[in-house]
């Protein structure tokens, strides 16, 4: 009896979509019962044409496609979203430049007008992707311990190391030598 081998290659390796739209995947004895062939014979067929790699990598390039359409759909959305921020952003700060320009603002009204230009400049950056605030850093680091500096550094630093304090100290003399030339004078 002649079977149709693409049909059954194709079921075992996609799978079959149901009513419900959910896809369902038969094994070699399941598709022997249903198409009515002999299981060595669909089990030595399927090792031959490497039906069961095939499946695998049917099934990884199926998770790839859905993985990317949800990124692409997230994307979307997200673009959308930081494109209506942006708009509502500009809307907000056309408004309050019109406010300004009235007259009779108090000073509470200038407040609240700078604390709403501030928020909506925020809005407006942060779906442009850009940084909202400045963080400028000061102070100086502490290091605890000791620095072999022989076994640490190479010898060309440690010369310039040492040429460094030497001309610092011949700078610090010269200073010291010349105030107390002008304190005897």
């Amino acid at each position: 009896m002649a079977y149709d081998w693409n049909t059954i290659r194709q079921e075992y390796i996609q799978g079959n979509i149901d009513k419900k739209g959910n896809r369902t995947k038969q094994s070699l004895k399941q598709l022997c019962d249903k198409y009515g062939c002999n299981y060595n014979t669909i089990r030595h067929r399927a090792a031959k044409e490497k039906w069961n790699q095939k499946k695998h990598l049917f099934d990884t390039k199926l998770t790839q496609k859905i993985e990317e359409k949800a990124q692409n759909k997230i994307s979307d959305e997200a673009v959308d979203f930081d494109s209506k921020s942006l708009d509502t952003a500009n809307k907000g700060i056309d408004k309050i430049y019109q406010r300004l320009n009235t007259e009779n603002l108090s000073n509470h009204d200038l407040v609240k007008l700078s604390l709403g230009l501030a928020n909506y400049q925020r809005v407006g950056k942060i779906s442009l992707g850009e940084p909202t605030d400045h963080v400028r850093t000061e102070g100086k680091t502490e290091v605890e311990g000791k620095v072999d500096v022989e076994h640490e550094l190479p010898g060309e630093i440690i010369k310039a190391f040492g040429d460094l304090a030497a001309h610092r100290g011949t700078t610090r003399n010269t200073e010291t030598t010349t105030s107390e030339d002008d304190s005897e004078a």
